[in-house]
């Protein structure tokens, strides 16, 4: 790769702890669904989410301007209608319970804040995440993430989700960057590290096992800094940065 100028992440699960904060809020509201186990839960919000805005369905699209709470709302009618549960007044307690639980859980994953204050003044920072696009900018908000980033891409906002490498390349051009000058870190082998290796990006896995596919796998996030080519970029601005010591040596002539 050239030198490194950027580098992007994933959202959920890789600085943010999003899978974590989903299944407290899903235990959270079980005592509200007699008869419903975690997974049956699991299964109908999942399955919802698909049967609504599944790409690359029509409904897909609505997910680029569709606020937070009116997609809560629509998610809960549809999972629990699955779940054979209709009444409004459940629906609406299961949603201010579920989403209650959620955010007050949400937080960025450990070192991810250290992280992106150690590489803000050195690269350009960007996000590419599978999700609604108002929702994911709403959540960067909440964990106080968002004045880390330059570029923040939802796929929709694109028009297709990763592991595309065509929605690579569009952040690249949103960043003025080449694909070799960028790098990539996330936790799915299937989207993140597939589709930054399809766009020609340098990839990295964060996470508990190794990852072949990766140019680099990683288990924690803060080892990002630790690479050699964020290590090389950091240390030649550290150089050029300490003040020239004047050469006071003596020749004498003879």
């Amino acid at each position: 790769m050239g030198r490194l100028k950027g580098i992007v992440f994933d959202l959920d699960d890789t600085l943010v702890n999003s899978t974590a904060a989903m299944h407290a809020a899903i235990t959270a509201t079980l005592p509200l669904l007699p008869g419903t186990t975690p997974l049956a839960l699991a299964s109908a919000l999942k399955q919802g989410y698909q049967n609504l805005w599944g790409y690359p369905s029509d409904g897909y699209q609505q997910l680029k301007t569709l606020p937070p709470e009116e997609l809560r709302h629509a998610l809960t009618v549809e999972a629990l209608g699955l779940l054979g549960f209709s009444d409004q007044s459940l629906i609406a307690a299961v949603r201010e319970r579920y989403q209650t639980t959620e955010d007050s859980l949400l937080q960025p994953l450990p070192g991810a804040i250290a992280l992106l204050t150690a590489l803000k003044e050195d690269f350009r920072l960007g996000i590419i995440t599978n999700g609604p696009s108002l929702f994911q900018r709403a959540k960067l908000t909440q964990v106080g993430l968002d004045s880390f980033f330059e570029v923040v891409v939802a796929d929709v906002d694109f028009g297709a989700p990763k592991p595309d490498p065509a929605l690579f390349a569009y952040t690249a051009g949103l960043l003025g960057l080449e694909k070799s000058e960028l790098l990539f870190a996330g936790d799915s082998v299937e989207a993140d590290i597939a589709g930054a290796n399809a766009a020609g990006w340098c990839s990295v896995y964060v996470g508990s096992a190794a990852c072949e596919e990766a140019t680099y796998s990683l288990r924690a996030l803060e080892e990002i800094l630790t690479l050699e080519p964020v290590r090389e970029v950091q240390m030649r601005k550290r150089l050029a940065s300490e003040p020239k010591v004047a050469d006071t040596r003596v020749t004498s002539a003879g």
